[in-house]
């Protein structure tokens, strides 16, 4: 028998391998990488979750042995306890399927529905970020969970006060009368001396101008709280009446409250991002997360209030002054001008858009709070969806034209194509008035778009995806078109047209719900895929009529790209309102910021939503592909 020797230089190096592969964060195999999952307990489009992606990201870039993956569970948008448990296992499952090695998760909900119920002290390692106050209701840290939380900068916030006056000593704090504000306090009281004869919390305006008065001569210097929770709040008065009534230098720990004090020390979201990152990668390269101390947050958004400044006599440290952004009480004006109105699903979500990229809310009563935002906001509705009209359209452009006359607008962000055709095209093109337009169909070239004064986004329609996934279940090429005989169908049908792979072979404009029906029974005979526009202009429609028609009548695969179409057909690729809102918001932020418009590109949508209608698709007899399947939004027929 023959033996295989090896000499003792291999023995050497093959042990040297085996030693060397099994230290965490050395080198992998050339495809194979380190996986970090993000579990984000908001949406992308919320700052505070943007500011943590960012720095996830520019962090994790800087290696390139790393595969990131985020999923975001939407509790902010969603607030009931079980759409957050829902999202946490969604979560959960994923990182069953997907085997990070290591998973970041920003802010309480992740932390308190996800990381603490299912994986405190397992071997799979987490580092938290964004908890708020402390991590000790979720047991944090364990043996695998470490992190930074988030506090309000009280410390710094008192040091910074305390050079502005040389009666420093005395504190006061001012707030509404909710449980956060109070959780502010008791950590303050960490850090800093604040008695409670100087505490008040208010539960209306009222009483908190009435606080605030007694604060100025009981108090040396003042931290001011979240004012949310007191219902009856006005941004403008409160203003005012602290120009009037401040005696003493404040602090408020939120950038959105900067109207309402002399300094603001916000929290800086980025900060906690990259922590989270650089302690992700320092323990896959081998640190026990056990041996990594909870941190507290540090750097701060510095504002300084100079209009307040002026009015109060204090000068600013040139220290402070170095590493702080100055602001006014002055905001920018912007006017939102809706072609439709309010109700219309379409509009109503490119004005969601724009308020959440405006860092605007709607209150409980639907008036908008704008504090956190840089401008203020006056919205027009045209009202051109329920009124078609020549004489309407053009009437109602005066009517906006004459409200932009009078308000003096700093931007004008006009959505959809009547706005463009009746209002700007013929008043504002090539004017001083900055325009952002959004929801223009296909191209905005018919109104001389874009020019020194005027962007937007076009709104393209994701209808070459909708056929693609029609052609399954469709027995040939053959395209209908039924629409509503307005400028939208039309448009739709001249692209349509110019489309080469597309076989459309019959279109249908119609102007009441008679002849839709009649157009709907013609096209099921003539045609193997059906493309629908919305309904909502055709003259006498019926819901529920409408949806027992298509019920009993339907012979071939339906498809729309809107979402007030939904009901009626197979298959839904809805493009996002809500995205056209939110570019607009954005690049009107950025042209009030100084870029001219003639440097922000015209842009296309690119985002979509899947829907599926699975009564039709048994009344069809189709098997549904797994790709239409999963990810898709069910459809009832019933809901309009």
């Amino acid at each position: 028998m023959t033996r295989s020797i090896l000499s003792i230089p291999v023995l050497f190096s093959l042990l040297l391998l085996v030693i060397v592969s099994a230290v965490p964060g050395t080198s992998l195999a050339a495809d194979q990488k380190h996986k970090i999952l993000y579990v984000d307990s908001y949406h992308a489009e919320y700052p505070w979750s943007a500011g943590i992606t960012s720095s996830i990201k520019k962090v994790l870039a800087e290696r390139s042995d790393i595969e990131l993956k985020i999923t975001r569970m939407d509790t902010k948008r969603n607030i009931s306890e079980n759409f957050k448990r829902a999202a946490a296992l969604k979560a959960r499952k994923l990182i069953k399927e997907w085997r990070p090695d290591m998973v970041i998760a920003s802010d309480d909900n992740a932390s308190k529905y996800l990381v603490a119920p299912y994986y405190s002290d397992s071997d799979l390692p987490f580092v938290f970020c964004g908890i708020n106050g402390s991590a000790d209701p979720y047991g944090f840290p364990t043996r695998n969970v470490t992190g930074m939380i988030e506090v309000a900068l009280v410390e710094e916030g008192v040091a910074a006060l305390r050079k502005l006056t040389t009666k420093n000593q005395r504190i006061g704090y001012i707030a509404a009368d909710v449980t956060s504000t109070r959780q502010i306090l008791d950590y303050g009281r960490t850090v800093v001396d604040i008695p409670t004869e100087r505490v008040h919390f208010a539960k209306t305006l009222e009483q908190w101008k009435t606080a605030y008065r007694q604060l100025q001569t009981s108090a040396d210097i003042l931290l001011v709280g979240p004012r949310h929770g007191i219902p009856d709040w006005n941004e403008e008065e409160v203003v005012a009446f602290i120009a009037d009534n401040s005696r003493i230098p404040s602090v408020s720990f939120y950038n959105y409250m900067y109207q309402y004090s002399l300094l603001s020390f916000g929290t800086i979201a980025e900060e906690q991002g990259e922590y989270a990152a650089r302690t992700a990668l320092a323990i896959l390269d081998g640190k026990n997360p056990a041996t990594i101390p909870i941190v507290r947050n540090h750097k701060a958004n510095i504002l300084l209030n100079m209009k307040l400044a002026k009015k109060m006599g204090i000068k600013f440290p040139i220290d402070l002054v170095q590493n702080a952004s100055f602001i006014s009480a002055t905001k920018k004006k912007l006017l939102y001008v809706n072609s439709y109105h309010q109700g219309y699903g379409w509009s109503d979500g490119i004005e969601s858009g724009l308020l959440k990229a405006l860092s605007i809310t709607v209150r409980d009563d639907g008036s908008l709070d704008t504090t956190a935002s840089d401008v203020k906001i006056k919205m027009v509705q045209m009202d051109t969806k329920r009124n078609s009209g020549e004489a309407f359209k053009k009437q109602a452009a005066l009517k906006a034209k004459k409200i932009i006359d009078a308000w003096q607008p700093d931007i004008v962000v006009a959505s959809d194509d009547n706005a463009a055709m009746y209002l700007i095209a013929p008043y504002y093109k090539n004017s001083q008035l900055p325009f952002v337009f959004c929801g223009v169909n296909y191209s905005a070239d018919q109104y001389g778009f874009p020019t020194d004064n005027i962007t937007g986004m076009v709104e393209i329609s994701p209808t070459l995806q909708l056929l693609k996934s029609l052609q399954p279940y469709a027995q040939g090429e053959r395209v209908g078109y039924l629409g509503t005989n307005l400028l939208t169908g039309r448009k739709d049908v001249k692209w349509l047209l110019a489309q080469p792979e597309v076989n459309l072979v019959s279109t249908r404009l119609v102007d009441t719900f008679a002849e839709w029906k009649s157009s709907y029974l013609k096209l099921q005979e003539s045609v193997d895929m059906l493309l629908m526009i919305n309904p909502v202009s055709v003259r006498g429609w019926n819901h529920e009529e409408a949806v027992r028609f298509v019920l009993e009548e339907t012979k071939i695969p339906s498809g729309t790209t809107l979402l007030h179409a939904i009901p009626y057909v197979l298959l839904g690729h809805v493009r996002s309102a809500e995205e056209q809102g939110w570019w607009s918001g954005k690049a009107a932020l950025k042209i009030l910021k100084g870029i001219p418009p003639s440097q922000i590109p015209v842009a296309k949508n690119q985002s979509s939503s899947h829907y599926l209608n699975m009564e039709l698709a048994k009344k069809l007899n189709i098997q549904i592909t797994m790709q239409d399947f999963e990810g898709a939004t069910f459809v009832d027929m019933e809901k309009r």
